[in-house]
């Protein structure tokens, strides 16, 4: 049995309907509830990006602006590692680190016997070999240096920073690092990195790929580096 074709005023009717629809008032509600979440992506995906370039790696000709800050911090650091040095060789271990940190075409192994040189030459050496405590500040120094200048680089953005509850170096020898991420479109939050090898000591480990907290006020925040001098 055949159908009956439809009712062409069925068609007409439909379209006087569709017609005398509110598009213009529906088409601003809708991009009216989308436009805040579009907004917030973008803002989200452009901070995503200043933080990768925040935290870009060393490059030949090129100083990432993180080692830039984390060189003038160390001008006005006292390097917590050689207190018992004089002020001369301080001020040369500092400079040496300063450095490294803004020539790319220094290597690690170029610090570490300049810092040696230094050490050889200071009236006092401590305990431990010039190389062995050569080594020791390079590590520890370096990223006390850098959390510092990371810290400021995210100040410079302009958004809301959260302080992280605690930071690198935990320890002697830490090579841990805190990584910047958007825990929203104004706000940047922290993730601690450890090196992710052997060598990493039991305080550190559980920390790896974790949102470091909010620090408390400083009379309530425990600090001091712990007892695990030959971890990273």
């Amino acid at each position: 049995m055949w159908l009956e074709p439809p009712d062409d005023s069925l068609d007409d009717s439909l379209d006087d309907f569709l017609d005398d629809l509110p598009w213009a008032a529906w088409e601003a509600y809708l991009w009216q509830a989308i436009a805040a979440d579009l907004l917030a992506a973008f803002r989200l995906t452009a901070l995503a990006l200043l933080l990768r370039l925040l935290t870009a790696d060393r490059q030949a000709q090129t100083v990432p602006l993180v080692d830039q800050l984390a060189a003038a911090w160390l001008q006005n650091y006292g390097l917590t590692l050689v207190k018992d040095l004089n002020a001369t060789t301080r001020r040369q271990l500092r400079q040496a680190l300063a450095a490294y940190l803004t020539n790319p075409n220094r290597s690690y192994a170029d610090l570490q016997q300049t810092l040696t040189t230094y050490l050889l030459a200071a009236p006092t050496r401590g305990r431990l070999p010039a190389a062995t405590r050569a080594e020791l500040i390079a590590s520890t120094e370096l990223t006390r240096a850098r959390t510092a200048g990371l810290l400021q680089a995210a100040a410079l953005t302009g958004l809301t920073v959260r302080t992280p509850a605690v930071q690198p170096p935990l320890h002697p020898r830490c090579r841990c690092h805190l990584e910047p991420f958007p825990a929203d479109p104004q706000t940047i939050a922290w993730r601690w990195y450890t090196a992710a090898d052997e060598r990493v000591c039991p305080q550190c480990a559980p920390l790896h790929g974790q949102e470091v907290g909010e620090a408390v006020p400083a009379h309530a925040a425990t600090s001091g580096p712990p007892n695990a001098p030959m971890t990273r």
